[in-house]
């Protein structure tokens, strides 16, 4: 029933608790659908974690982009040294 959800890409059944994957974009619908399909679950950690997963991502991509700056960086340095 589940990965008859729009935006579910696929989903993983262990006897506890069902990992879902989905799109990021349709998170919110993906989970109001599995809640409107199975009874009694609860899909809102789902978004809790996507929300973490969205900040971890956005940190590395900020640390990426810093270390690829001093990268240029010191190359333009080590290259004016050179010139001198």
């Amino acid at each position: 029933r589940v990965r008859k959800v729009p935006g579910v890409r696929s989903v993983g059944e262990r006897p506890d608790r069902l990992d879902v994957r989905a799109d990021p974009g349709r998170l919110d619908g993906v989970a109001r659908g599995i809640e409107a399909v199975v009874e009694g679950v609860e899909a809102r950690p789902l978004l809790r974690v996507s929300d973490s997963d969205s900040r971890m991502t956005r940190r590395l991509m900020l640390l990426l982009a810093a270390s690829v700056l001093l990268t240029r960086r010191d190359r333009t340095m080590a290259e004016m040294a050179h010139t001198i």
